[in-house]
């Protein structure tokens, strides 16, 4: 994470708590030494979301070898992640789990666009499809038994959009290469936690909670040595609001008590021509 996307996680990111304030410095500090945070360690928990399937890819355009009636077919558009709205109770002394719970929703990917190879002289490669975006999630903990003790990351709360798919290349004079999807949106997280947490092992934070946008997809190559244009690179996905609100004690022996994240996704390069 780079000095300029840590500024603006911390100038997004809405944390409601009275260790608010602290997290506030720790993520100031942060971004002006350049500091890059571990990726948390998430570890065995109860899980209440899954990931949608990605879209499709697109199909070739040269179906018929000499025809020029054959057309490209456009990437299929990634599903949209699960919206996620539970409240549970933490059992005691862990319920035999690294963590409370891993709550995760991401949007499909994209499929990649079809490309034009012999035969389809009368259009374009297609288009890669949309990233899906991710679901929103509100997830709430009451307190169960006594501070529980964990091993990873203590409660992991993750919405993701999808990347979009890649654009179809071009090997056919005078015609274009297909253009990336877009990258899916992240979804609103909203957590909510009254729940003791103590989290002991390495790069084990007490809360993590983001909301990513998806990558863009690439625009595809024009390999054609006459003449064909590459196609255009797309858009990241949004991040979307981060919350976390906490009545309880967090601790963390080797990370930051909580963390919260909405980063938008990297876009996508566009393709060579021919």
């Amino acid at each position: 994470m780079t000095t300029e996307r840590i500024k603006r996680v911390v100038h997004l990111i809405s944390v409601m708590n009275l260790m608010s304030g602290a997290l506030a410095v720790l993520l100031a500090q942060a971004a002006q030494a350049g500091t890059v945070l571990p990726a948390p360690n998430v570890g065995v928990s109860p899980s209440y979301a899954n990931s949608p399937t990605s879209g499709n890819n697109g199909s070739s355009g040269d179906n018929v070898p000499g025809s020029c009636l054959d057309s490209a077919t456009p990437g299929g558009s990634g599903g949209t992640g699960p919206t996620v709205t539970q409240t549970i109770t933490a059992p005691a002394n862990g319920g035999g789990y690294d963590s409370v719970a891993n709550v995760i929703s991401n949007g499909g990917n994209g499929g990649k666009g079809g490309s034009n190879t012999t035969g389809a002289c009368l259009n374009n490669a297609a288009s890669g499809g949309s990233g899906g975006a991710g679901g929103s999630i509100t997830f709430t903990v009451n307190a169960g038994t006594g501070t529980q003790t964990y091993s990873a990351t203590g409660l992991y709360v993750s919405s993701q959009g999808g990347a979009g798919g890649n654009g179809g290349s071009n090997n056919v004079t005078g015609k274009d290469a297909g253009n990336g999807g877009s990258g899916g949106a992240g979804g609103t997280v909203i957590v909510t936690n009254a729940n003791p947490i103590n989290s002991t092992a390495a790069n084990s934070y007490g809360i993590w909670a983001q909301s990513l946008g998806g990558g863009g997809g690439l625009g595809g190559n024009s390999t054609n040595p006459f003449w064909g244009n590459g196609g255009s690179g797309q858009l990241g996905g949004i991040g979307g609001a981060v919350t976390i609100n906490n009545t309880a004690a967090i601790t963390s022996s080797t990370a930051i008590a909580l963390f919260a994240q909405s980063i938008g996704g990297v876009g996508g390069s566009g393709g060579g021509g021919g």
